[in-house]
């Protein structure tokens, strides 16, 4: 279901208007024609800076709601409450000629951007309570693929990926000991796999081929988490999910 935030939307507007309208105000009577073009640009660049804000934070809330399935309701919420009591803020700045709109533009996007980490932060966290459960790599990797990966030894294993329009089996060679090279091995199959379809194959081929390297990815990430390398491998997640969803949307199978 495709998520709306009507007031997020509403105050990016109110700043966007803000800052054409500013290019538009009198100059008091007791401001200098320099100071008051000052302030004008000031106000303008500020407002325009705050709007872009709001529009990267409805991005991001959008997709963690969509590719991680993250509540992101109460995040919205102190986004709205932040943006209502600034918009009031940089209008009375701005009406009275005062030289402060840009801290209150610095302000307003210092929090906005500590929301949507904190956003982050709590998707990754209930990520990995769900994924990590099982601390085994390689019963990580089968619980996501099944029978079709057949795990020969502790550090080795085989995917075999069919192409049901050509009526042939993909077979990639797995190092399951290490996750990182794991990983990399198991989304070389799937592409390789991919590289050879045609308009043969059934689409969900296609989409359940990108899912489960997203799901792989998520549980290499369960190895590395609190590093930079469990930030990459929830990126490869976003990644992959953003690839599936156009053909899920042909498919009618989701309506984002």
């Amino acid at each position: 279901m495709k998520v709306g935030y009507p007031k997020l939307r509403q105050f990016r507007t109110a700043f966007s208007c803000l800052a054409i309208a500013t290019m538009f105000c009198t100059a008091p009577v007791e401001a200098s024609l320099l100071g008051w073009l000052g302030v004008r640009e000031a106000g303008k660049d500020s407002a325009d800076t705050v709007a872009a804000a709001i529009d990267r934070a409805t991005k991001a809330l959008e997709r963690l709601s969509r590719e991680f399935g993250t509540d992101v309701e109460g995040y919205i919420a102190d986004i709205d409450r932040i943006s209502a009591a600034r918009l009031g803020e940089f209008q009375q700045g701005v009406a009275e000629n005062i030289d402060s709109v840009g801290e209150i533009a610095s302000q307003t996007i210092r929090e906005i951007a500590r929301i949507e980490q904190q956003a982050f932060y709590d998707a990754r966290q209930l990520i990995w309570d769900a994924e990590c459960l099982i601390p085994v790599f390689a019963e990580q990797v089968k619980e996501v693929l099944g029978d079709a990966l057949n795990i020969i030894s502790d550090s080795q294993a085989e995917l075999k990926i069919p192409i049901i329009g050509r009526a042939k089996v993909v077979v990639q060679k797995v190092s399951i000991a290490s996750p990182d090279i794991a990983y990399e091995e198991i989304k070389k199959g799937y592409i390789d796999a991919l590289s050879q379809i045609d308009d043969s194959e059934p689409v969900i081929r296609l989409i359940a081929a990108y899912g489960n390297i997203a799901r792989i990815a998520r549980k290499t990430s369960c190895h590395y988490r609190g590093g930079v390398l469990a930030e990459y491998y929830l990126a490869e997640v976003a990644y992959f999910e953003d690839l599936s969803h156009p053909w899920a949307q042909v498919t009618g199978l989701r309506s984002y």
